[in-house]
């Protein structure tokens, strides 16, 4: 068996009994054009390279070029799957340590983190923001709205998620000048309420036009390619994480 091959039951087996089970079968059947069509045109362009140069009699640089680059997919899920891994234990860790009563239940913060992708932000930058904004207004609830509006603040300033939220994390707290520096002016001692109100008035909307523009599409869509990857990820190190203490069992026996 090729080590393609190999790659492909791997990705079937790790994939059994999840919502990407169709996407392994295809990955399987199809070698791997599916994959290919879905995640990047790159990925698409070598499976179709590979499989006209396999019918031709002269593929096998295209086949060792394709076979690569699903080698490389596989890396690239499981680091995604890690750093996916790692964003939601620290959200998790900062809403145990701020939310006073929490239940430990993630659902709703991650059911809203999965709803604004379509606004182009990313999974990780998003859960970043919300560590932050339940640490100065100790409400998971009051932490989204403020999120939101940090959210269209960065779309109106051209500005990145983490800094429209400094902004917002520094103005909860009484402090203007995280706003003030990026054109955004409130009287000294506006309450919580009076900040999220006048952010929206002069941002709300910003978020969900910049998604329907081609730049905002093209970023969603890269993060739902992203989100793939971190469950194909999962999948792999679910199936690794079972094979690994019988191999290591078994290379020690033959050491010992």
């Amino acid at each position: 068996m090729s080590a393609l091959a190999d790659v492909f039951a791997t990705v079937r087996l790790a994939l059994d009994g999840t919502g990407f089970e169709a996407q392994a079968t295809a990955l399987a059947d199809k070698s791997g054009k599916n994959v290919g069509d879905k995640l990047s045109a790159n990925l698409s362009a070598a499976w179709k390279t590979a499989g006209t140069g396999m019918l031709l009699g002269a593929g096998m640089q295209a086949f060792n070029d394709a076979e690569q680059i699903v080698t490389n997919l596989i890396g690239g899920s499981a680091e995604a799957y890690r750093t996916n891994q790692a964003s939601l234990a620290l959200l998790t860790q900062a809403l145990e340590n701020n939310v006073k009563g929490w239940d430990g239940d993630t659902t709703a913060v991650e059911d809203n983190i999965q709803k604004n992708i379509q606004y182009g932000f990313t999974v990780a930058e998003q859960r970043d923001s919300m560590g932050k904004l339940v640490g100065v207004t100790k409400d998971v609830s009051l932490a989204m709205q403020v999120e939101t509006a940090a959210m269209d603040l960065a779309r109106l300033k051209h500005i990145d998620l983490a800094t429209a939220t400094t902004a917002m994390v520094m103005a909860m707290g009484g402090n203007m000048r995280g706003l003030k520096a990026i054109g955004v002016t409130l009287k000294a001692g506006a309450t919580q309420a009076e900040v999220l109100a006048a952010v929206l008035k002069i941002a709300g909307g910003q978020m969900e036009t910049f998604a329907n523009t081609d730049a905002g599409k093209m970023a969603a869509a890269q993060e739902r390619v992203n989100e793939d990857m971190v469950k194909l990820g999962g999948a792999i190190s679910t199936v690794t994480t079972a094979a690994l203490p019988p191999l290591v069992e078994g290379l020690t026996a033959i050491v010992d």
